[in-house]
C-alpha cells in the first residue's frame, strides 16, 4: 500500500510529508507432486509425474524419506526404486515464495512359489497322468501356465494338475497377476509301454490215438510276467505256457508284463482228425 511520513518542526510548527508505495510479489507457485505409483516386477523403478508452475523463475527440489532417485531429482518426473514418501518443493526465485507436495511409493513384489511333484510313469496302466502342482502356492492373484516342446497336454494347461499322455519336459510358470512375480519349475514325465513277447507254438491236430494236446507256447519269462489262455477247451495249465487242450479251434495266449500292464497276444489253431470208420 502507501504509506506516508509526516515530520515536524516543533519550533515553528512546519512540516514536511512524503509518501512510499510498497507493492507486493507473494504469488506462491502451484504444486501437485502426482498420482501414487506402486513398485513391481513389471516396474522395479518408476516416474513421478509432477505438476507445477513452471518457467525460468522456478526451480523443483525432490527429497525422500525414505526412498532413492535414479535420475531426475530436480524435475517434475524423476525416476525413483525405492518405497518412501517422495517431497517435492517448488521455488518461484523472483520472489522466494514456496509450495510443498508429496506423494507415496509403494511396492509389491509378492513372488508365487512353484513346486512339481515327482511324476508318475506313463505305461499301458496309465497312458494318462496327472502332473501335481498343488505344492506351489495358490493365492487368488497366482496364474499357473503349463507349456511342452515335446509332450502333449491334453487338458488343465492353466491348473496345478494338468493332464499328460506324453513323455517329454513339462515346464510350469506361476505369474501373481499384481506384482508381475513370477517362479518356474520343471519336470521330466518318462514311458514304459515295453510289451512282452509271445509265441502260442505249431500247431496240432487231434486224432482218435492223440485226442488232447500239450501246446507248446514261448514268451518272456519272470515273475513279472502272467500268462491267460483263451479257446474251446482247456483241459489245464490255463496260466501257463504249456496249456493241455482236447478240442479243435483257435487258442490264444496272452501274455502281460506285470509291472507296466503292457499285453502281447499269439493264436495257435487246434485242427481234429476224429472221423470214426464204421462197423458192420
Amino acid at each position: 500500500g502507501s504509506y506516508t511520513l509526516t515530520v515536524t518542526n516543533n519550533a515553528n510548527g512546519c512540516t514536511k510529508q512524503v509518501t512510499v508505495n510498497v507493492n507486493s510479489n507473494q504469488n506462491y507457485p502451484n504444486v501437485s507432486a502426482g498420482p501414487e505409483q506402486l513398485l513391481n516386477c513389471l516396474h522395479p523403478t518408476v516416474q513421478l509425474q509432477a505438476q507445477a508452475s513452471t518457467g525460468a523463475n522456478f526451480t523443483f527440489t525432490w527429497t525422500a524419506n525414505p526412498g532413492n532417485f535414479v535420475s531426475g531429482q530436480n524435475t517434475l518426473s524423476p525416476t525413483v526404486n525405492q518405497p518412501g514418501v517422495y517431497y517435492l518443493v517448488v521455488t518461484n526465485t523472483t520472489n522466494g515464495c514456496t509450495s510443498e507436495d508429496f506423494v507415496t511409493v509403494d511396492e509389491n513384489f509378492d513372488t508365487p512359489d512353484a513346486v512339481v511333484a515327482t511324476p508318475g510313469i506313463l505305461n499301458c496302466y496309465n497312458p494318462e497322468i496327472d502332473l501335481d502342482a498343488t505344492g506351489s502356492t495358490q493365492g487368488p492373484n497366482d496364474v499357473f501356465q503349463w507349456t511342452t516342446t515335446n509332450g502333449v497336454i491334453v487338458s488343465g494347461a492353466n491348473t496345478p494338475t494338468p493332464t499328460v499322455n506324453d513323455p517329454g519336459t513339462y515346464n510350469l510358470l506361476i505369474t501373481n497377476s499384481v506384482s508381475g512375480c513370477t517362479d518356474q519349475a520343471q519336470v521330466t514325465v518318462t514311458q514304459d509301454i515295453t510289451p512282452p513277447t509271445a509265441n502260442a507254438g505249431p500247431g496240432a491236430t487231434l486224432t482218435c490215438t492223440a485226442p488232447i494236446y500239450t501246446i507248446n507256447a514261448t514268451a518272456s519269462v519272470g515273475p513279472q510276467f502272467s500268462y491267460e489262455w483263451s479257446g474251446p477247451n482247456i483241459v489245464s495249465g490255463e496260466t501257463t505256457l504249456k496249456p493241455v487242450v482236447d478240442a479243435a479251434g483257435t487258442y490264444t495266449l496272452t501274455v502281460t508284463k506285470n509291472d507296466n500292464g503292457c499285453t502281447k497276444t499269439s493264436s495257435v489253431t487246434i485242427n481234429t482228425n476224429q472221423i470214426y470208420p464204421n462197423a458192420f
